[in-house]
């Protein structure tokens, strides 16, 4: 199974709804034995000095681009938070995990101009994301 790891500033985030969602989909994903970890900078700067991509990015992005999520140590998005359509794509999970109930069939193609499916697109994820561009699957491509 993918190991999902995301690594956050020190300071809160503008949207509290965003973040309540997300720790509420994590109790699910740590329920059905899926193996995640969250790391604060204020908390844990040794977290991200341990983490070669993670200190990477601090390095040169910096905190105010943060948070930076990798999935199996490969950077999938920056400068945002996962949906819940980025967690069921990137850890591969069957969508009714997190409440979904569309099947394989009904979620778009990736593709088109933001890269993906393109030379861009690596197989652990869009490299998009992994330059801060906040480009994400679930809400570019509509899969809600």
């Amino acid at each position: 199974m993918r190991r999902l790891a995301i690594y956050e500033a020190a300071a809160g985030w503008d949207d509290e709804r965003e973040l309540a969602d997300l720790a509420q989909s994590l109790d699910v994903l740590t329920h059905q034995g899926v193996e995640w970890e969250r790391h604060d900078l204020g908390k844990e700067p040794e977290a991200f000095e341990a983490n070669p991509a993670a200190a990477q990015y601090l390095k040169v992005f910096g905190a105010e681009r943060l948070p930076v999520v990798l999935v199996d140590g490969v950077i999938v998005i920056a400068g945002r938070y996962p949906d819940d359509v980025d967690l069921i794509d990137w850890l591969e999970l069957p969508p009714e995990v997190l409440g979904y109930d569309w099947a394989d069939d009904d979620i778009p193609e990736t593709g088109g101009e933001c890269g993906c499916g393109h030379e861009n697109y690596a197989e652990d994820g869009c490299s998009d994301g992994a330059e801060g561009h906040e480009h994400g699957h679930g809400r570019h491509h509509g899969h809600h």
